[in-house]
């Protein structure tokens, strides 16, 4: 740990502009000590970390940084530098696991560490804490019919998740994905008249993964309900801020913690009720994207419906690697093809009393 002359901090001056400041960086280095930015919370030690870092760093890595810090003050911002353990992290990985990928939470992590180490603390953490794997991609899930019926049933029962029901009805009916929902623009729905746009059609150009997934997309009855519901309530927002519709504004407004609506900025999303209603239909893994998955099944289940169609739709070519990763057949389609494989056998010799008790006890023994 460093030194400092017994000088007061009144005899320092500041310079003009604070260049080359004597009081500027008497301050900054007592920062710096391990003990002093221990007790700092997240929220103020992580800016104090990248401003040393700046200088060494490209501004492509640094704009980076800025991303990682603003994620993870939403969850760390208020806990101080040597109360945040493991746990924090692994609480983190769960809820961020909705919204990004483990190549991208390993980089927010790896920020965190980064902060610790510069506070001396990250040592006792490193013990219980191990990156997410990488390089295979996540399996999503399909519903069945029953638990796709029951998630609409549930999500349609609280009026504080009705964002989360209508987005998910898109996604389950046009294979949109949550961030492609959150970046559509008024003028990509189109629900009546148009010259820009098909009637009953969503446009899909904003938010994407890559170019190739810009596409329109029919909308059925369902869609068109959501999206309607959505269109009103963007409208809702607009009369209680009073501003004039703009067909560029954001189908979903976005706001900070205490800010109003800014039609001009996406909503983040809808995690929080997201994991609320999945809580409550008890499919506690069930992600936000596996409704993309599950449509994608659904669609490949059907052998009237071409490769081409949902590739159209999907915004994806249709590769083996791609129907490993989204075709997830389900227990349906599996049964009939079990049923098709039923064996002719003779009748089977009886079976005693004793063999039976033997054979039930030993099963129990198994399967408590």
């Amino acid at each position: 740990m460093a030194t400092y002359p017994k000088i007061s901090s009144h005899s320092l001056l500041h310079t003009k502009d604070h260049i080359d400041c004597p009081a500027c960086t008497y301050y900054l280095d007592r920062v710096r000590e391990p003990v002093v930015l221990g007790r700092m919370k997240f929220r103020e030690a992580a800016p104090i970390w990248l401003a040393e870092h700046k200088d060494a760093i490209a501004a492509k890595t640094h704009s980076d940084y800025e991303y990682y810090i603003r994620m993870l003050d939403k969850f760390f911002g208020e806990l101080r530098l040597h109360e945040i353990h493991a746990g924090h992290l692994q609480a983190y990985v769960a809820e961020r696991s909705d919204t990004a990928g483990a190549s991208c939470i390993n980089h927010e992590l790896n920020t965190v560490k980064q902060i610790l180490e510069l506070a001396g603390l990250w040592s006792e953490v490193a013990k219980f804490y191990k990156p997410l794997k990488v390089g295979t991609p996540t399996v999503g899930q399909a519903l069945e019919q029953g638990a796709e019926t029951l998630l609409f049933e549930i999500a349609s029962t609280e009026p504080r998740w009705k964002v989360a029901y209508y987005c998910s009805i898109l996604t389950a009916t046009t294979t949109a994905g949550p961030s492609e929902i959150t970046h559509l623009h008024v003028n990509d729905i189109c629900l009546g008249e148009s010259s820009g746009a098909p009637m009953g059609t969503m446009r899909i150009r904003d938010g994407l993964k890559n170019g190739h997934r810009e596409r329109i997309v029919p909308l059925n009855a369902s869609s068109q309900w959501a999206a309607g519901q959505l269109l009103k309530r963007y409208f809702k927002i607009l009369h209680r801020l009073d501003l004039e519709t703009n067909v560029d504004h954001y189908l979903l407004p976005g706001r900070g913690r205490c800010t109003n609506y800014d039609p001009w900025k996406p909503m983040g999303s809808w995690k929080k009720a997201w994991r609320s209603l999945r809580s409550r239909a008890k499919m506690p893994t069930l992600r936000m994207y596996d409704l993309r998955h599950h449509v994608i099944t659904k669609l490949m289940e059907d052998p009237d419906i071409s490769e081409q169609t949902i590739e159209e739709m999907a915004g994806h070519a249709i590769s083996s690697r791609m129907k490993k990763r989204y075709s997830h057949i389900r227990m349906k389609p599996k049964s009939e093809a079990t049923a098709k494989l039923e064996l002719k056998l003779g009748k089977k010799p009886p079976v005693s009393e004793k063999q039976e008790e033997v054979r039930s006890r030993r099963y129990s023994e198994w399967n408590p």
